[in-house]
């Protein structure tokens, strides 16, 4: 119950894949977080102002944009979010990216769902998600 009370807040998944999407929100869910859905690009930054989004987890390749662009405008609209992206492969590029789009977090989980969904949880659990804010500035932070 306390675990429960501390990462209890509103998460956005942007992510078009059915599976993928129900593992991530059965076990945020089960953590004690609230989930809401964009399936595309262009709904998330929609989403994220109705669902008051502490967090949003956004697929790096939704069918319509990019990961980095849709975040680059999310945070373009909502300046303090916290964006995480979740991408397969490490890429050379994702640094400087993550740099210029305030990504706060990548997570690497080549292809593997099960690898995303403990990466996801293990993240979580560091935060505080009751707060709508970064506590710090927005940089490049990466997870493995």
């Amino acid at each position: 119950v306390e675990e429960q009370t501390r990462v209890a807040g509103c998460i956005l998944i942007a992510e078009h894949r059915d599976e993928v999407f129900a593992r991530l929100a059965h076990d945020l869910g089960a953590m004690g977080c609230v989930v809401f859905r964009a399936t595309r690009a262009e709904e998330v930054s929609f989403v994220h102002a109705h669902s008051e989004a502490v967090l949003t987890l956004c697929n790096s390749e939704l069918p319509d944009a990019s990961g980095w662009l849709t975040a680059t405008k999310l945070r373009m609209f909502r300046a303090y979010s916290r964006v995480w992206l979740y991408a397969p492969q490490q890429s050379a590029v994702d640094v400087t990216w993550a740099r210029l789009s305030g990504v706060e977090r990548v997570l690497y989980y080549q292809g593997d769902l099960f690898r995303l969904a403990e990466q996801v949880k293990e993240n979580i659990l560091k935060l505080d998600l009751r707060s709508r804010y970064p506590s710090t500035p927005s940089c490049h932070r990466t997870a493995r």
